[in-house]
């Protein structure tokens, strides 16, 4: 919670300012002192713009409204502002979603000690912790659900928005895409679509159904997912990258088949829960184990551990799949820096405490089912490896 939005506002200040350069960041480091750079920075932007400020307020409350009122009327736009902005404010809209994210988290804070939305809220009597961790698992304002709101439709679809405002980047600046931006672009295209074909069962996920809505989730997905999960897409939108079209177009066909592979493994263990195992998979009757946990003191329910197809080859699989789709996307970069490669460090250490979580949340859920299912399936992440 400290070193998070200082890290946030330095990568955008490396690849706007520094052309990118991590070893010309650390020199303005050792140059101008860490505090100074900061204080700087902040000062200089003053916590944003009027401009960001208008971004983040405009783009809450249309996702608010099309959460509330989609499917509605088509429109091509309204001209308010380039479609580069995004590119060209940058740094400015990065500072400015950090406030508004510690904004956001304060207010949710003092809702959940003063207004819950349902029973499943308490406080762990440090300020600290609950701000970080969050004081409610489901919390609603009138209507809207947050954690839907900061993880699907704000952090999300300003990535998407990122994306294209890239394109028009490249169009205005360098008077063409380069075949890296296409590349990178249309791979987390099609890979955030997939994410949406896969939502429902997103909601299942540990993000909606273990983790509190606070600081780590709602922070995380407003402002340092459009920084840290972007490396590679403001990196090539800024820097014209040059790639062959045959590079290119190796890059686009792995990253497509590791994100369908990936939403065929999620969707495997759906179907298969779905219907109860009354399906196949690989064209074989599903290994299937039936876990027994308690919801509260005494109410017992039956959910179904997938031992066979994906999840039979390693209990994670899916992981190792979200990773080579994501160094599909990065590629393109090359290794001119590392700074387009941070968003792939990133996700390696997201993904090994996801496993280490996911792990010890399944083990305290299902005892004994949860040992059955390890000793039949042993690999956590890759077959053979790990």
């Amino acid at each position: 919670m400290l070193t998070t939005p200082v890290s946030t506002v330095l990568l955008a200040y490396c690849v706007a300012k520094l052309d990118g350069s991590v070893v010309a960041l650390i020199y303005q480091i050792t140059k101008t002192g860490f505090w100074n750079l900061i204080q700087e920075q902040w000062i200089m932007n003053i916590c944003g713009t009027i401009q960001c400020w208008k971004i983040i307020g405009v783009l809450s409350l249309t996702q608010m409204i099309f959460m509330r009122f989609l499917p509605g009327c088509s429109s091509w736009g309204l001209n308010f502002f380039p479609a580069s902005i995004l590119i060209d404010l940058y740094l400015e809209l990065v500072i400015t979603l950090v406030c508004f994210g510690f904004i956001f988290c304060g207010i949710l804070y003092i809702k959940g000690v003063f207004f819950p939305s349902t029973v499943e809220s308490d406080l762990s009597g440090n300020v600290v912790f609950d701000f970080f961790w969050g004081t409610e698992l489901y919390p609603r304002v009138l209507c809207w659900d947050v954690k839907v709101f900061t993880n699907c439709r704000f952090g999300l679809m300003l990535w998407q928005m990122l994306i294209f405002s890239g394109l028009a980047y490249q169009q205005n600046t360098y008077g063409e895409i380069s075949f890296a931006y296409m590349a990178t672009a249309i791979i987390q295209t099609q890979y955030l679509f997939k994410f949406y074909l896969w939502e429902k069962a997103y909601t299942k996920s540990m993000d909606i159904a273990w983790d509190r809505a606070g600081f780590y989730i709602c922070w995380g997905c407003i402002a340092f997912v459009f920084v840290g999960f972007n490396t590679p897409t403001i990196y090539l939108a800024m820097y014209n990258v040059d790639i062959s079209r045959e590079f290119c177009a190796a890059c686009i066909l792995l990253g497509v088949l590791f994100t369908w592979l990936t939403y065929w493994a999620d969707m495997q263990k759906e179907i298969v829960r779905e219907t109860e195992g009354k399906c196949l998979v690989f064209g074989k009757k599903p290994e299937i184990i039936l876990a027994k946990y308690k919801v509260g003191d005494r109410e017992e329910k039956v959910n179904i551990l997938l031992v066979s197809g994906f999840w039979g080859w390693a209990r994670q699989f899916h992981c190792i799949l979200e990773l080579l789709a994501s160094l599909a996307w990065t590629l393109p970069a090359l290794f001119n820096t590392i700074f387009p490669w941070i968003y792939l460090f990133t996700l390696c250490l997201v993904v090994i405490q996801h496993v280490v979580r996911d792990e010890w949340k399944n083990k305290e859920k299902y005892g004994k089912y949860w040992e059955e299912y390890s000793k039949r399936v042993p690999y956590r992440v890759m077959p053979y490896i790990i």
